[in-house]
């Protein structure tokens, strides 16, 4: 890929006793890559210690930054914050814990030429799922993918798997129209890009199940409902032709 520009983004919450492991694992993996590396952590108002941790590697690294919200702000809030600062050719985003193995990366490399977002999918036929989600949230998640394949994105498997990226003029169209901050933001950004024919590709990936998930399955369902509502409301009212 030559000596292309490459930023990754990484909205965390919580995460001061995991980061800096986290993080020394994801620069391993970029450093026999051939790319001039961006890492965008976005701080997403924790009350531990992760900005002193991530303060110490971005006074460490030129090619790390921090971006700080004063306050909770929900992760589509911190992903678009990061996504709109990135300066690579190719922006991908990934979740702190890692969920997503990063050897799925070399096979989304493949498709940069010819896709404008490629998109790890955990429910593609040759995903290989390490930890499977306990059965509730199953359950949970084939109500959503129902209604999301029914109502919103016809071509897509996975809207919600934590491991995406984008050509960088496609992550400043797409993002600077988002409007959702919750847990419905990954359908209403795809929405987007299909209601602008983007190319999308999504990719297979080994995926394990992260027993310390932060989402709760009391608020988040009908949060996510209600966001997908508000998805065709912005839509039938142009908010995203803007």
């Amino acid at each position: 890929m030559g000596s292309s520009k490459l930023s990754v983004v990484i909205p965390l919450y919580n995460e001061g006793g995991k980061i800096k492991k986290t993080f020394l694992r994801i620069d391993r993996f970029f450093s026999k890559r051939n790319y001039v590396m961006e890492y965008i952590f976005v701080e997403d108002g924790s009350p531990d210690e992760t900005l002193r941790v991530l303060s110490s590697i971005e006074k460490e690294r030129s090619d790390v930054r921090v971006l700080v919200n004063e306050k909770n702000m929900g992760k589509g809030y911190s992903i678009k914050k990061g996504m709109l600062s990135a300066t690579g050719e190719h922006i991908l985003f990934m979740d702190a814990d890692m969920s997503t193995s990063l050897k799925a990366f070399p096979n989304f490399e493949k498709h940069f030429r010819d896709y404008d977002i490629i998109m790890g999918s955990r429910w593609c036929k040759e995903a290989d799922i390490k930890v499977m989600q306990p059965w509730h949230r199953r359950f949970l998640g084939i109500i959503f993918y129902k209604i999301l394949n029914l109502f919103f994105l016809k071509n897509v498997t996975d809207a919600n798997c934590g491991f995406k990226c984008y050509r960088k003029d496609v992550a400043r169209d797409i993002f600077s129209k988002q409007l959702l901050r919750g847990w419905g933001f990954d359908a209403e950004l795809l929405y987007i890009a299909e209601k602008r024919k983007y190319r999308i590709k999504e990719v297979p990936v080994a995926w394990a199940h992260g027993m310390d998930s932060k989402v709760n399955l009391l608020t988040v369902p009908a949060k996510t409902i209600v966001e997908l509502v508000k998805i065709k409301i912005n839509d039938r009212k142009k908010r995203y032709e803007k």
